[in-house]
């Protein structure tokens, strides 16, 4: 009758045959303890260019890392990633992408304070979700300037006439 590893073993094999011999050979050849060499570029950096990874540090720099996820996104298709970004806006708050699309649909990719068309980074999916920091109540989109402004209007009201009389017209609507 064979032996049965325990799960851990197997997955701890598993991943020491992801890096061959050579692979090794290769991340513990620099010339300084405070130096490795990503195996992706082949080039040798500070052990700061390398992301932790659990007990130890991942094989590829982070430079390397982070044009592998763009790549990864890139490849993505539109709608996939706005359906994401979505989610992730949500996600915290407990709401759906369906939710979502509804709120910012029904403020016609405008800033639910200043009525500006939200025009900056991605449009209206660069909108910040306002939330009521006490209870945790989403309130609705706003432009990155409005959502600093309204989290700054609520400690230190410091704000002229017109634009703080906009502010509190939105606070008031979503008490």
């Amino acid at each position: 009758m064979e032996s049965i590893e325990p799960h851990s073993t197997q997955l701890r094999k598993r991943k020491r045959l992801r890096v061959g011999p050579a692979e090794r050979a290769l991340w513990s050849a620099a010339s300084s303890d405070h130096l490795r060499v990503c195996l992706n570029c082949r080039t040798e950096q500070p052990l700061e260019s390398f992301v932790r990874q659990g007990v130890g540090l991942s094989t590829i720099c982070n430079k390397c890392r982070a044009n592998r996820q763009k790549a990864y996104r890139d490849a993505l298709p539109p709608e996939r990633r706005q359906r994401d970004r979505l989610y992730m806006r949500g996600w915290r708050f407990g709401i759906n992408t369906d939710d979502i699309a509804a709120m910012l649909a029904q403020q016609n990719g405008r800033c639910a304070v200043c009525l500006g068309e939200m025009t900056m980074g991605r449009g209206a999916e660069s909108a910040h979700l306002d939330h009521n920091k006490q209870s945790g109540k989403i309130r609705g989109f706003l432009c990155g300037s409005c959502n600093w402004n309204v989290g700054f209007y609520e400690t230190v009201q410091n704000f002229s006439s017109g634009y703080r009389l906009a502010i509190e017209t939105y606070l008031r609507r979503y008490r």
